[in-house]
């Protein structure tokens, strides 16, 4: 998976067409996932994020559940580091 520039035959935009920051989702093919090892299939959920000077940043996120809705998939993910960060003070 090319983390710039995703094929945009297994992947969708979910979220902002016209804003700095843009999330696709899409399901991995195995041999292309962290979880290649038990040949599953993923949910890839990637956020691209642009700042003022136009480097882009990327963010990865998977699970197995690959009937899992993006959006929920991304909150999920924000929730867990942020009570990790919270229970770390």
């Amino acid at each position: 998976m090319d983390k710039l520039h995703p094929d945009l035959l297994h992947f969708k935009l979910i979220s902002g067409e016209m804003d700095a920051v843009k999330i696709y989702e899409g399901v991995v093919k195995p041999g292309r996932s962290p979880s290649s090892a038990l040949q599953l299939f993923a949910k890839c959920v990637t956020l691209y994020k642009t700042n003022r000077k136009g480097k882009i940043k990327t963010e990865v996120y998977f699970s197995t559940d690959t009937k899992m809705d993006g959006m929920k998939l991304l909150r999920i993910y924000r929730l867990r580091f942020s009570t990790k960060m919270a229970n770390s003070i």
